[in-house]
């Protein structure tokens, strides 16, 4: 009995913190559109630079950011083969 008791505090501790957590948005980001995403949408990059391009007022927004760090990532990739 007592160790059942442990198991249901122990499980309560665990659901309170993991709402904690959610609530504080800490973990994974739910922004799909990161920097590694872009990396490996290279049409969707170039549509995001484009736009960012157009719309200086938002460069410096996190998917333009994120963008633009992929688009460099590929950049050095390539310097780095030639």
């Amino acid at each position: 009995m007592r160790l059942v008791g442990m198991l249901l505090t122990l499980a309560i501790i665990c659901v309170l913190a993991y709402i904690g957590l959610r609530s504080l948005g800490v973990g994974q980001s739910g922004d799909v559109r990161d920097a590694q995403w872009y990396y490996h949408h290279p049409s969707e990059r170039a549509s995001e630079l484009a736009y960012c391009n157009q719309h200086p007022q938002e460069q410096n927004g996190g998917e333009c950011l994120a963008a633009v760090s992929a688009q460099t990532q590929v950049d050095a990739e390539n310097a780095t083969r030639q």
